[in-house]
């Protein structure tokens, strides 16, 4: 089996209580391990720290990486990750846009588009978008209170409550003023 092997920083200690002639011996011990061709562990200080040090570890890494050629090996065989379909995305977002009041950031608008499923616009952000066009918030001042649509994207806010009620308006008495109605402010000439 041709693999890699990780020898964790954990077990330097190991290797910086040896002599520079037991850890190359170490070194040998580790690769032959990993080729397969140890047969007997040596009995001295580099085969003691091997058995009680790196075996262990070395086991451990060659199963897990067994198992992830077996993950690769069953994803492989059912096609691999799916395509992204980016085609898709675009399209969702366009409908967004187009159903979205207040055009303005677009490229901010799609970033913050990239988190949102098709289900989630369908089924919550589209009805929603619908409700508060006609709500009189965003319909106040010419759409002036219509957040942006990133903002209205990333603060979620298809969970807010829509206003119902209409902003009061002052009502105001017209009447008309009179010169003589001021001239008690001003002094004579």
């Amino acid at each position: 089996m041709k693999s890699a092997f990780l020898i964790p920083m954990g077990k330097r200690d190991k290797v910086d209580g040896l002599s520079d002639e037991d850890a190359g011996k170490l070194f040998k011990l580790i690769f032959a391990y990993e080729a397969g061709d140890l047969t007997d562990i040596p009995t001295d200080r580099a085969g003691t720290a091997f058995e009680f040090g790196f075996k262990e570890t070395l086991d451990l890494n060659r199963e897990k990486y067994e198992e992830r050629c077996v993950v690769n090996t069953v994803n492989g065989q059912k096609g691999g990750r799916p395509k992204k379909q980016p085609k898709q995305t675009e399209e969702l977002f366009d409908k967004f846009w187009s159903a979205y009041p207040r055009k303005s950031a677009k490229a901010e608008a799609k970033k913050a588009f990239s988190k949102i499923t098709a289900d989630q616009l369908e089924s919550t952000i589209l009805p929603d978008l619908e409700k508060r066009k006609r709500s009189s918030q965003w319909q106040e001042n010419n759409g002036t209170y219509i957040p942006y649509p990133a903002t209205y994207l990333r603060g979620e806010r298809w969970n807010d409550e829509i206003r119902t009620d209409k902003p009061k308006k002052r009502d105001f008495e017209e009447r008309t003023v009179k010169d003589e109605d001021f001239s008690d402010l001003f002094l004579p000439l």
